[in-house]
């Protein structure tokens, strides 16, 4: 069997040159070539490829070798997660990834002189090349070539970190692990909402280790910290990404910008290691609420080539953390089931003052890539049946610690439980995060939640309480009252409901509307039909009609002064009193339907 490692001789090869051999050394190298008739008929040519320690050449005589390349490394046979195949080879102590295709007659000499590699280009030489490198492609072992951040399951479970060969991620130490974990544990200490960052990247790990393991049916889940300017938002963040690598490392941190399918191609690196967005709404032109749906289903969805060929689906399970001024999802806006994903730390300050943001600062640009690693080396060394045992019963825990539960209470205590069962181990590790602390945390953010599970409950009090502020101002409601002059409905002309809405700023009305007639808060007056005709005045236009019950059950009774007040039409004579008083002289307004030219006759 032919082995494809260079050959150990004696001579040295010039390019475009050749070296003579005797008779025993040419038959000992022999055994280690391989022979390829280039052409046909007449003009076939036969060449016995031979690689040596010198380059490779061609057996050309029982006397004589001739050169017919460089010398250069066959390594293995790579695929990557696309299934795609490559060679790779070794050249001047680099690594180079060289695509099948790449290897054919027409294109090897191109290809190997782009890396410094000289090759023959006279009749049959550069193809009996080609025809080598691809019988070498054939009997070389194949590796796995996926470029993957964090978990990979080949047969056996590792972590590719900044260990991993090639390094995929940087790690770097200017003090011992001791002195490391003793200042991250100052500079976290007086912050537990900075403990909650850390621990909400770290989960990145336990999530991808437990779905791989235990085939945990977890989804993706983001953290958004929500603030203005100098809350230590930022800085937050890069702290949380220094955890895996630097913080200048763009798969660990960057901005979020750029098209859906370059932000889930990036994100199809990412198997436990979490991912950073700074500044997440500024200068975005995709669908926020697309990008969160599709991030934490964990995949792209299906699409088709120009072959009608399924494309590669890239695929991830991480956490993601988000910085921003503004509320990425929200009630009024978005499926509540998005909301659920993404955790909204709103108003938090992370850094005590200026000084310790600088501090962390510092130290995360010298101090990076130890934590992720640590943390994978203890779920290797761990029993994963275990692990998961401890986190069902943090997730129970939760459940039953929460005041209030709705719909999404199942799905935040999944996302909660990660991240309280990552603080137990870091804190086993020697980071000094407060569990107790952060289940509370836990509480009340899904307490906020819990209200805006209802979106329609909340709107339809930003509704109402501003007609009660508004309603001498407003045109366009009628108030039914029953014999005890009680209200029993109110319809709004949808005129009038677009300008409320606009007022409060939820200037969506498909989206108003949806979640007030999901929640019984509007009354159709026909199956199919949504507005119904409202007639004020003797005008008959469409609008929407409220039950009065179910606004009294959400707001509360509406002051009768409200739906009581009648708006008066302005008559001569009050136009001729405002004109008196406006002017301090007695005019006399003609009795004419319509001005005459225009004009406002004085007589």
């Amino acid at each position: 069997m032919i082995e494809f490692t260079p050959i150990p001789v004696g001579f040295e090869l010039e390019r475009f040159g050749s070296a003579s051999i005797d008779l025993h050394e040419w038959m000992r190298l022999r055994k280690y070539a391989l022979e390829f008739v280039v052409g046909k008929g007449v003009n076939a040519t036969s060449f016995t490829v031979l690689h040596t320690e010198a380059g490779f050449a061609d057996l050309a005589s029982h006397t004589q070798v001739k050169w017919l390349a460089d010398h250069f490394e066959l390594l293995c046979v790579a695929a990557d997660e696309k299934h795609r195949h490559f060679l790779d080879i070794q050249y001047d102590g680099v690594i180079h990834r060289i695509p099948f295709e790449a290897l054919l007659p027409d294109k090897i000499c191109a290809t190997l002189f782009r890396i410094g590699v000289a090759v023959d280009r006279t009749f049959g030489a550069y193809e009996a090349m080609s025809m080598y490198l691809q019988a070498a492609v054939a009997a070389l072992p194949v590796e796995d070539a996926r470029q993957v951040l964090g978990w990979k399951d080949s047969n056996t479970l590792h972590w590719c970190g900044a260990a991993h060969s090639p390094p995929v991620l940087r790690a770097h130490l200017e003090m011992s692990p001791e002195d490391y974990l003793a200042e991250l544990n100052r500079l976290i200490l007086p912050m537990p909402s900075l403990q909650f960052v850390l621990c909400a990247a770290a989960a990145s790990t336990l999530l991808a280790y437990l779905r791989i393991t235990e085939k945990l049916p977890a989804d993706c889940f983001g953290v958004s910290l929500v603030g203005t300017s100098s809350t230590g938002k930022t800085t937050a963040l890069k702290l949380a990404a220094s955890l895996y690598s630097s913080p200048d490392d763009e798969n660990v941190f960057t901005a979020f910008y750029g098209t859906a399918n370059a932000l889930h191609s990036m994100l199809g690196k990412h198997h436990g290691v979490p991912i950073a967005y700074d500044e997440s709404t500024i200068h975005n032109a995709i669908s926020i609420s697309n990008f969160i749906y599709a991030f934490t289903q964990g995949q792209e969805k299906l699409r088709l080539d120009s072959n009608a060929q399924l494309k590669y689906r890239n695929s991830w399970a991480c956490t993601a953390l988000f910085s921003s001024e503004t509320y990425l999802v929200n009630a009024e806006r978005d499926n509540l089931g998005i909301i659920a994903r993404v955790i909204t730390l709103d108003g938090l300050t992370y850094t005590v003052d200026g000084v310790h943001s600088e501090q962390i600062k510092a130290f995360t640009g010298k101090n990076y890539g130890y934590i992720g690693s640590l943390l994978a080396e203890h779920l290797l060394a761990s029993d994963s049946a275990e692990i998961l045992q401890q986190f069902q019963d943090v997730r129970e825990e939760l459940l039953e610690l929460f005041p209030e539960t709705c719909s999404l209470s199942e799905r935040l205590a999944m996302n909660y439980a990660m991240i309280i069962t990552t603080s137990v181990m870091l804190s086993t590790l020697g980071i000094q995060t407060n569990t107790e602390i952060l289940k509370q945390m836990c509480v009340l953010l899904h307490g906020e939640i819990t209200e805006e599970a209802h979106p329609g409950k909340n709107l339809v009090c930003r509704i109402f309480n501003y007609i009660s502020c508004s309603y001498k101002m407003l045109e366009g409601i009628k108030w039914t009252l029953d014999r005890e002059k009680k209200p029993i409905k109110a319809e709004i002309l949808e005129s009038t409901f677009e300008q409320i809405l606009e007022q409060i700023g939820a200037t969506d009305k498909k989206t108003a509307v949806r979640v007030l007639l999901d929640e019984g808060y509007l009354v159709t007056p026909e199956k199919n039909r949504i507005k119904a005709k409202i007639s004020i005045d003797g005008v008959v236009s469409y609008g929407y009609r409220f039950c009065y019950p179910k606004i009294d059950e959400a707001f509360g009774p509406v002051n009768d002064a409200v739906y009581t007040y009648k708006r008066q039409s302005l008559g001569p004579m009050q136009i001729m009193e405002e004109r008196e008083a406006a002017y301090g002289r007695d005019y006399q307004i003609t009795d004419q339907p319509k001005p005459i030219e225009g004009k406002l006759f004085l007589l």
